[in-house]
């Protein structure tokens, strides 16, 4: 990877790809290895607050790190609702990667179930590697949308496993309108009674 820095503007040039760090704006430009633009990235994003609504006071200057294996580009921005704001840019020889830390990550959410999948498998999958990435943060398992009752079953039972329970469904699947029945509240109450016993 190349790095090159011109009044201020950092770029990046890497084997399928090169970013450009504006510096005038919070605009970071994709390019593909031929030089043609793929897109216009406004890095200021929200992270989303419990009490308050995001904003950014004010904006660092793009600074560079490198190591064997990456090149990071790092904003630090203030914020009147987060004690810290950085956004990241890990950019590596194929591809990067983008990422926001803020003062506070109480959650992370393993997101929609793609039931075209083994939905076990796959939310076992993704709590590891939300384990690796934030290894601090308590990990919401997710619980919809489901493809029946007994993947629902399957992936209540193994909920305490991967992190905090999710409950999507009072009544019944709403895919297949299967009802939900008293064995089933019962699997409910002891996938609970399970998850708490771990945390005593």
């Amino acid at each position: 990877m190349q790095v090159e820095e011109e009044v201020g503007r950092l770029s990046v040039r890497a084997e399928t790809y090169s970013l450009t760090f504006a510096a005038d704006r919070p605009f970071v430009y994709l390019d593909d290895a031929t030089g043609s633009r793929m897109a216009e990235l406004f890095v200021l994003s929200s992270v989303h607050a419990l009490h308050d609504r995001d904003d950014t006071i004010s904006v660092g200057r793009w600074r560079r790190e490198e190591t064997p294996s990456e090149i990071v580009f790092s904003l630090e921005v203030a914020s009147s609702v987060w004690q810290a704001k950085t956004y990241r840019f890990r950019c590596r020889p194929r591809r990067f990667l983008y990422e926001i830390e803020s003062g506070v990550l109480d959650m992370i959410r393993l997101n929609d179930i793609n039931v075209g999948k083994d939905v076990s498998r796959a939310m076992t999958l993704r709590a590891a590697i939300a384990s690796i990435t934030c290894p601090d943060a308590l990990i919401d398992t997710d619980n919809w949308p489901i493809r029946d009752k007994a993947a629902w079953r399957a992936y209540t039972s193994l909920q305490p496993e991967l992190g905090v329970p999710s409950l999507y469904y009072a009544s019944h699947i709403d895919s297949t309108g299967e009802s939900l029945e008293e064995e089933d509240y019962a699997l409910v109450r002891d996938m609970w009674a399970e998850y708490r016993a771990k945390l005593a």
